[in-house]
């Protein structure tokens, strides 16, 4: 008789940036079947927003392969990276045995895209994603491997300080000096701020003592937009 084992596997990567659960009926010995490796994303193309930066942007499944009727576990790594690069410096985990889904967070992604793929802020990357199926049975040499596309827009994150700064504010244009607004709780890259404004102008810096970066009136009253260089315009939000 074979031995069963209830495993429950429940991992949360803060930091490295995905959420994965999975809860599956492990066994020692099994015969997995013929039926081929399969990876599936839910979504082909996501854009993706700060405001979400909490929620499922892209969900990765895969069948467990088969184990060619050897009665061995089969471990899987789950590996990403731009599409054309052939995985030669993908960004790789190891998802052990009984796991078949893999969840990325939009913020998790995002991070991924902007500090290990090289990806550009507002810009579409096209990116791969791959699952190996290693059979731990020495008389099988070779993993089974499974890809499949799909792209992403990344966002530029808001800082996370904000400080008000203008003749209308508190401390008026003094970069040293400027009010500090409050991160605005479960709103990711929102900011509030209670106090007295004058008449005048406002805008917002990331840092204090530095009038760059900072955010700055778009075309309308409702509209936020970074700047980064003297070059680029300098509207401000008027207070009357």
């Amino acid at each position: 008789m074979k031995t069963r084992y209830r495993l429950i596997q429940i991992f949360v990567g803060l930091l490295s940036g995905f959420i994965w659960m999975s809860c599956n009926d492990d066994e020692r010995e099994l015969d997995k079947g013929s039926t081929p490796l399969a990876l599936n994303v839910n979504h082909s193309s996501v854009v993706l927003e700060q405001k979400n930066d909490f929620a499922d942007a892209v969900v990765f499944n895969w069948t467990t392969g088969t184990n060619y009727g050897t009665d061995a576990s089969i471990e899987y790594t789950f590996q990403i990276d731009r599409t054309g690069n052939n995985f030669a410096n993908p960004v790789s985990y190891d998802m052990g045995k009984g796991v078949y889904e893999l969840k990325y967070t939009t913020g998790g992604l995002n991070d991924l895209i902007l500090n290990q793929l090289s990806g550009t802020p507002s810009t579409t990357i096209n990116l791969e994603a791959r699952i190996i199926a290693k059979v731990n049975d020495p008389s099988i040499t070779s993993p089974d491997i499974a890809s499949c596309t799909f792209q992403a827009t990344p966002y530029k994150a808001v800082s996370s300080i904000l400080y008000i700064i203008g003749d209308a504010s508190p401390n008026g244009w003094n970069a040293d000096n400027a009010t500090e607004m409050n991160p605005a709780s479960g709103e990711p890259g929102g900011f509030v701020w209670t106090g007295s404004l004058t008449a005048g102008e406002i805008k917002f810096i990331t840092t204090l003592g530095d009038f760059l970066p900072s955010y700055n009136k778009g075309s309308s009253d409702f509209q936020l937009v970074y700047r980064d260089s003297d070059e680029q315009p300098d509207d401000k939000f008027r207070i009357e």
